[in-house]
């Protein structure tokens, strides 16, 4: 995963879709699902959605590198299926974003993200 940071930090990434949006984790052999969005000027970000009442200060994302935010939590908190949304701080103005990397979206005119775990799927 560092060759993807570096790839994407970099502007070389072909794969970006690998190491951003929401994914399947193992965090301290805790199973769960990593978050992470490119956010470059925000000065807060956190992670809202079912899993924690649309809260934007329950699960805020730390900064891994320049414009790069993470956050990690626990499946007995987040499931497949659950919507959610990224929180974006900056200059005291609030804005909630879908993930760009989103795998699933929920239908029009609704506009969250779902947690999808494309692991077992298969392609064709």
């Amino acid at each position: 995963m560092k060759e993807e940071r570096a790839a994407f930090t970099a502007g070389t990434s072909v794969r970006a879709w690998t190491y951003m949006g929401c994914h399947p984790a193992v965090v301290d052999g805790v199973e769960g699902y990593r978050f992470r969005v490119w956010a470059p000027n925000a000065e807060f970000v956190s992670v809202v959605g079912d899993f924690n009442g649309w809260d934007p200060e329950a699960s805020p994302l730390g900064k891994v590198t320049h414009g790069v935010w993470e956050v990690s939590l626990p499946e007995e908190q987040v499931r497949e299926g659950q919507n959610y949304k990224f929180l974006l701080r900056n200059h005291g103005r609030k804005i909630l974003k879908a993930d760009p990397y989103g795998f699933s979206m929920q239908r029009p005119p609704e506009t969250a993200s779902v947690i999808t775990d494309l692991s077992d799927y298969a392609w064709r």
